[in-house]
């Protein structure tokens, strides 16, 4: 959905290009889907950098985010509807260790 906004508004990050920053951070065979995520960080930030998402973009994509019906994997976090973002969240199974152990 946000990278179809940031096309619509002329910002593409190629395949080629999400393989080679994947290449470049270690990643020999990246999957579909860290290719995906790797063209979206590489999307945002050539939006913001080069000033093609105004305030109004913005907030027209953030509505659109909020407006989803979000399904998080509990081990994640919690998806917050008011800010459009998965919060982390350590499950209340896992401990910390003191110093003692």
């Amino acid at each position: 959905m946000v990278l179809d906004y940031l096309a619509g508004k002329g910002v593409v990050v190629s395949d080629s290009v999400a393989r080679q920053q994947a290449a470049d951070r270690g990643v020999d065979d990246p999957s579909e889907g860290t290719l995906e995520i790797i063209r979206l960080a590489s999307a945002i930030t050539t939006a913001q950098q080069g000033g093609t998402i105004a305030d109004a973009d913005a907030v027209a994509l953030t509505e659109q985010l909020q407006a989803l019906d979000v399904d998080v994997n509990p081990r994640y976090g919690s998806y917050d509807p008011n800010t459009a973002s998965v919060q982390l969240t350590t499950p209340e199974w896992i401990t910390t260790a003191d110093a003692a152990q």
